[in-house]
C-alpha cells in the first residue's frame, strides 16, 4: 500500500520543513509494517511530498502517528495544509 501526502509549505521555510520531514520519514520507517518512507520534491514550488510504502492497509491503520507527533513542532511553523492519497494493490 502506498500513502502519498502532498504538503503545502511556506516557501521561506521550505528547507527547514524538508529537514524536519526527512527526520520524520526515518522515524516512520521504524514503525512496524512500514517498508519505506521518503521525502520528495514536487515540480510545484511550495509542495513537499511524503511517500510511504506499507505492508498492508491494516499495518497503516495500526500506526498511531508517533513519528509525526515527535516532529510536529518542527514541521508546523512552515506547514500550510496537505492532501493524502492512498493506493492499494488491485
Amino acid at each position: 500500500m502506498i500513502v502519498l501526502i502532498k504538503n503545502k509549505v511556506r516557501l521561506e521555510g521550505k528547507k527547514v520543513y524538508i529537514e524536519a520531514s526527512k527526520k520524520m520519514a526515518k522515524e516512520t520507517e521504524k514503525v512496524d509494517g512500514c517498508i519505506s518512507s521518503t521525502v520528495l520534491l514536487s515540480d510545484v514550488e511550495d509542495e513537499v511530498i511524503n511517500l510511504e510504502v506499507w505492508k498492508s492497509k491494516e499495518a497503516f491503520d495500526k500506526y498511531d502517528g508517533s513519528a509525526f507527533l515527535k516532529y510536529k513542532a518542527e514541521l508546523k511553523p512552515n506547514f500550510l495544509g496537505n492532501t493524502t492519497e492512498i493506493f492499494q494493490e488491485a
